[in-house]
């Protein structure tokens, strides 16, 4: 079951790779909105320390990358916005 949970992170995650490209080919971040990137990111934070608690390595897997994606988000919204 593991290897599932795995499985439905790197299809969940992998769902940011066409919103970050299309900001880096354009260079606009015009149609994203920076409150729901950030609610996003503050839930990832709590959800993170959460996962950590309780060390599934999964949920600690997705937050990661959920986290890295967002905050690179974040990042090309604060440099295009």
């Amino acid at each position: 079951m593991r290897k599932l949970g795995y499985i439905g992170v790197l299809i969940i995650q992998s769902s940011y790779v066409a919103q970050i490209y299309r900001i880096l080919a354009t260079r606009q971040v015009d149609g994203l909105s920076p409150a729901f990137i950030l609610m996003v990111w503050g839930g990832l934070v709590l959800l993170q320390i959460y996962s950590l608690s309780i060390k599934d390595m999964v949920y600690i897997f997705s937050n990661f990358l959920g986290l890295l994606n967002t905050s690179l988000l974040l990042l090309l919204i604060y440099i295009w916005g």
